[in-house]
């Protein structure tokens, strides 16, 4: 079990439902989502913006690379 949605993204690559590369990218991620939600500082919404476009592209990555997984092993 991760002890944190960060770690979750590493153990994924761990087990090779994701490229190790994609849990890098990603992982980061986690600390954005962490102070959106739970308004841990003073929120650039420039930078939040600006990290949409990659956020869209990572993700789709991920969701294609767990469903990939996921039908290897569980056909």
């Amino acid at each position: 079990m991760p002890k944190d949605y960060h770690e979750s993204f590493h153990l994924a690559a761990e087990v090779g439902a994701i490229p190790v590369e994609l849990a890098e990218a990603i992982a980061p991620s986690a600390g954005l989502r962490n102070r959106l939600v739970h308004q841990y500082e003073e929120i650039d919404l420039g930078k939040v913006a600006d990290s949409g476009p990659r956020a869209l592209t990572d993700y789709r990555a991920y969701i294609s690379a767990v469903t990939a997984w996921l039908e290897r092993v569980d056909p």
